[in-house]
């Protein structure tokens, strides 16, 4: 498969061979309480790193629970979006902020197949 002329991304049919072809997976849609699992569990693969910027919205919530480490900008606006409903199933473990390992004070990814999900808001890549 080849990127079409001008652009940067390819052309596929579906969600699902995006997600079991790539490495770094990331998504930026309107967050819902009730997430819409356009990705399924089954599809996602040891060192993955995936950046959801809209919660869980597109991602089953099994995904971010199966992580390995699970990373996000603000532990307190996560527990606030757990009290407003935002995580259904649950809030999954928090390894740490990322600002902890932009710190140095935790480590990123340690061996290459570990499942990474750093949900950040969009101000974190303006770092």
């Amino acid at each position: 498969m080849k990127p079409l002329p001008g652009r940067y991304g390819l052309p596929v049919q579906d969600p699902e061979e995006v997600v079991k072809s790539c490495e770094v997976l990331s998504s930026a849609a309107v967050m819902l309480k009730i997430p819409l699992s356009v990705v399924k569990q089954e599809w996602v693969s040891k060192g993955q790193t995936i950046l959801p910027c809209d919660l869980n919205t597109f991602w089953g919530p099994a995904i971010a629970k199966k992580a390995d480490k699970y990373i996000v900008d603000s532990i307190d606006e996560h527990k606030l979006f757990e009290e407003m409903g935002y995580f259904p199933d649950g809030l999954p473990d928090i390894y740490c902020e990322t600002g902890e390992i932009i710190a140095g004070l935790k480590k990123g990814r340690e061996p290459k197949d570990e499942l990474i999900v750093n949900r950040s808001s969009t101000n974190i890549f303006q770092l």
